[in-house]
């Protein structure tokens, strides 16, 4: 027997209201904070999210059951990236598959968008840009039945940055920098944060088309807005790229960037950042000198340490 698990499933409440809905809202706000900090977090994510469906065979008002039925969807999506962080890539499909369902379900599209939106970005990174291109463009076509909801702008700009992502992988750039203009035209961020992101991503696209200068410019602003983010996880991130351009353009700071950044990495139980040292490892294996080669090899075994 399982000592961690209760000998007695937890009772359900004989009704919900608002009040519960409201509390596994923050309670999916706090599980991703934790996620941001130490990276990972699937296993407890994904084991909440599937219990908590559980509430659904609850009486509760029709306005209170579709606010939950959206409040699970926003738990299933974050589930689901935690499942991404961790490249547990077929759940991360399942959580995404039930959070689209169950948006559908409470009539919230722009819920149904999110998740649209972080399933095409695991596509992508697993190498199948045009398919995630199709759920940007699915993505884009459910916000025009959003057009009240205060998320249509954010989600959209979202999209047209991924698309430009995706894009730049195929080598098509005439359209990534099209998107790159439409992620920016209704760019409004709710925080600092989710700037500094959107300068992150547009950096690695810059990268990919080859425009180096722009890509540490970005890659630059992102890390000052970073600076003190207690988000380990999007700091380790924009510090992999910016120490790679670095190396790239033979700065002497490279060396030390480099060391920095695989050391944020190696403190996160995150394997999509361990993933991302890999650019890294290609730009110090470049550079001559022991010392590259010597941190090249740490950068290489905390890569291929499942975290």
């Amino acid at each position: 027997m399982d000592p961690l698990r209760p000998a007695v499933p937890t009772p359900l409440p004989s009704r919900i209201t608002a009040s519960d809905v409201e509390a596994l809202r923050t309670l999916t706000e706090r599980m991703r904070a934790l996620a941001r900090h130490y990276g990972g977090q699937a296993d407890t994510m994904s084991a909440i999210a599937i219990r908590s469906m559980r509430l659904l065979s609850v009486p509760a008002t029709d306005p209170t059951k579709q606010s939950l039925q959206s409040a699970l969807a926003d738990l299933h999506t974050a589930a689901g990236w935690a499942c991404v962080d961790t490249r547990l890539d077929d759940n991360a499909r399942k959580h995404f598959a039930t959070a689209m369902e169950l948006a559908n379900d409470a009539e919230d599209p722009a819920g149904m968008v999110h998740a649209l939106w972080l399933s095409g970005t695991s596509l992508d990174e697993q190498g199948h840009p045009s398919d995630a291109l199709k759920l940007y463009q699915l993505g884009q076509v459910k916000l025009t039945d959003a057009h009240n909801d205060s998320r249509r702008p954010f989600l959209s700009s979202w999209l047209h940055a991924e698309s430009a992502s995706s894009y730049a992988h195929l080598g098509r750039a005439d359209p990534a920098r099209s998107e790159l203009t439409a992620a920016r035209y209704e760019w409004d961020p709710p925080d600092e944060n989710e700037r500094a992101d959107m300068d992150w991503l547009t950096s690695l696209v810059e990268r990919h088309l080859g425009q180096l200068d722009r890509a540490e410019h970005f890659a630059a602003s992102a890390l000052r807005t970073l600076d003190a983010d207690p988000d380990r996880r999007r700091v380790s991130m924009a510090s992999i790229t910016f120490a790679e351009l670095h190396l790239r353009a033979g700065e002497p700071d490279g060396l030390c960037l480099a060391h920095e950044a695989t050391q944020k990495v190696a403190s996160l139980r995150s394997q999509r950042a361990r993933e991302r040292l890999e650019p890294l490892i290609t730009a110090l294996s470049s550079r001559p000198g022991s010392d590259h080669r010597e941190l090249a090899r740490m950068a290489r075994k905390v890569a291929s340490t499942r975290a």
